[in-house]
């Protein structure tokens, strides 16, 4: 192999490729490093063959200004250095150490622009950033780092000064000495770093200081249809931990349509740390987070404007103040949300305020537990409640020196004759649905629903039903958006209902399309070509007429205008086929628009 990239850097014609041979096995000590200096493709022959570095140096070093694949490789005891432009695909780096450097199986320099791709990184070492360290470009996806370690921060990655996003990808096991055993995104200087994260996972990640999932510094974070969970941290942040050196720097920190689950902090915050940092969560949930030893068992929230909406904090727990949340010399608005089954030893086992504001409007606070306060305690800085709220106790065991005006709800019962408890309610995370008779079911204000909020939280529409909008995240009768379209083509087609089995064996097939962030147009068109020509359609013997009306009732919601009713007639008595006609029906714009309308 040294050999043919010698000859690659050397030739002076168009990019060069070196494939190894079908069949190769074994594995190939390395006695120094591949320096790639011109463009090559290298594809390797997968798991057959692993290539050893002996940890003496890496094993390949990617000049800067060149562009390298590397593909169906097995990498162990060395790992990349990139200068230039990198993709590494179907790869694997393990055991690689660098402890005194930066990025134990990859490093990423400010020139460097790298994709990693269905690859895995595992139990490799460095001093920053045990999996990948990175101070240019980093795009991962469909892939997994595992069981990384850093002696000082981003047990899986190290992002400084870098832009970094992962995406449909695993991040596990990684530990660090100091901050983000999952991630570290840091920088000195503000906003200099962007790290996002989607449609990713972060579990049983630690860090000895901050930020057991991620830490992020000065910097941008990112985090939707994502979850983190059994992450742990010994100072502040079990899932993450925010952090900015100027209050008004005006940093992005987002949360969308996720979940932080089992989350621990030695000390505050066991969800999230946020100081500094302005942070916006909508449409996700944060359950069973503790602080062992301090405040903010879901989350702690200092000196940083803080806004939750559509959103369920659930069974959280904090051994001091604030069993969900713990607000610090921050405004602090929650809306349109539910605060349940949280818990505090002492005060605010729903929320605690001291010295910042606190304004509340549509939201559930009721089943939580504090010595005082057990739904909010307002330690000092204003309240103001913007009405429709549902409270489970007044006056100090309830609602500590925050009170409420007269469209606020007091619950006469316990939690459970408002809400059921945190399950699977159909969409990305777990919620409280309202039971029936609840008393939050169509007791909100609209105008406190924004033209933002159209579903809730499940992502089910639309937010509003019935008139009125329900108090808490969970609208019930919001109907997921794919059970309706299914029931409509059996309703269209066989004229019945979906028999329970049916019904869940589509569900899960558009279920498996999203997950993947695939198109699910394409399972609807094979709904709908089973029902037609099934042997329960068939046997009605429709008429071409009738042919026709069914497709336009199911793929538009409306009866055919006569021009297209006189065209589709004339084509089938022309010899075209109805399973022609329908395959015709499932690629017009019309039925592109009505299904994009539905979200699809």
């Amino acid at each position: 192999m040294r050999q043919a990239i010698i000859d690659a850097n050397n030739a002076t014609t168009t990019d060069d490729t070196v494939i190894f041979q079908a069949g190769i096995n074994g594995a190939l000590q390395t006695s120094g490093g591949f320096i790639i200096t011109d463009n090559l493709d290298i594809q390797g022959p997968g798991e057959s063959l692993v290539i050893n570095g002996n940890n003496a140096q890496r094993i390949f070093t990617i000049n800067s200004g060149v562009t390298a694949t590397l593909s169906g490789l097995q990498l162990q005891n060395g790992g990349i250095d990139n200068h230039g432009t990198l993709t590494l695909s179907n790869s694997t780096i393990q055991s690689s150490a660098w402890n005194e450097g930066n990025g134990g199986a990859i490093y990423n320099t400010g020139t460097g622009t790298l994709n990693v791709d269905n690859s895995v990184l595992s139990s490799n070492s460095a001093a920053w950033g045990g999996g990948i360290a990175n101070d240019g470009i980093l795009t991962i996806t469909h892939s997994t780092l595992a069981n990384n370690s850093a002696i000082n921060d981003g047990g899986g990655i190290v992002n400084t000064k870098g832009t970094l996003t992962v995406s449909d990808s695993t991040l596990s096991g990684n530990s660090a000495g100091a901050w983000g055993g999952g991630v570290s995104s840091w920088s000195e200087n503000l906003n200099a770093n962007l790290t996002t994260i989607i449609n990713s996972t972060l579990s049983g990640n630690s860090a000895a200081n901050d930020g057991g999932g991620i830490t992020n510094t000065n910097g941008s974070l990112v985090i939707s249809n994502s979850t983190l969970s059994g992450n742990s941290a010994g100072v502040y942040g079990g899932g993450i931990s925010s952090y900015s050196e100027d209050f008004n720097a005006n940093l992005i920190f987002t949360i969308s349509n996720s979940t932080l689950s089992g989350n621990s902090a030695m000390k505050g915050g066991g969800g999230i740390s946020n100081n500094t940092t302005t942070l916006a969560i909508s449409n996700s949930t944060l359950s069973g987070n503790s602080a062992t030893t301090q405040g903010g068992g879901g989350i702690n929230n200092y000196r940083a404007t803080l806004t939750v909406t559509n959103s369920t904090l659930s069974g959280n727990s904090a051994a001091d103040n604030g069993g969900g949340i713990a607000n610090g010399e921050a405004p602090l608005t929650i809306t349109n949300s539910t605060l349940s089954g949280n818990s505090a030893v002492n005060s605010g086992g729903g929320i605690v305020n001291f010295s910042g504001s606190l304004t509340l409007g549509n939201n559930l606070i009721a089943g939580n537990t504090a010595n005082i306060g057990k739904e909010v305690y307002r330690n000092d800085g204003p309240f103001t409640s913007l009405g429709h709220n549902l409270f489970g106790e007044n006056g100090s065991p309830g609602l500590a020196n925050a009170n409420p005006i007269n469209s606020d709800l007091i619950l006469p019962g316990p939690a459970s004759t408002a809400i059921g408890p945190l399950a699977d309610n159909g969409g990305p995370t777990q919620t409280h649905l309202p039971v029936a008779g609840s008393p939050a079911i169509d007791a909100g204000d609209n105008l406190l629903v924004s033209e933002a909020l159209i579903t809730d939280q499940r992502g089910y529409g639309p937010r509003i039903v019935n008139s009125i909008v329900d108090i808490g995240a969970v609208e019930v009768g919001a109907t997921d958006p794919a059970t309706t379209l299914i029931t409509h083509y059996y309703e269209s087609i066989l004229r019945r209902s979906p028999e329970p089995d049916g019904l869940a064996f589509w569900q899960a097939l558009i279920a498996e399309k999203q997950a993947q962030g695939e198109d699910v147009k394409p399972v609807f068109r094979q709904m709908a070509n089973f029902f037609f020509f099934s042997d329960e359609y068939l046997a009605r013997n429709t008429t071409d007429g009738e042919f026709i009306t069914n497709l336009y009732f199911t793929f538009f919601q409306r009866e055919p205008d006569q021009g297209g009713m006189d065209f589709w007639l004339n084509r089938l008595a022309n010899g075209y086929g109805r399973d022609q006609a329908m395959g015709d029906f499932l690629f017009v714009p019309e039925f592109a628009s009505f299904m994009q309308a539905l979200g699809f």
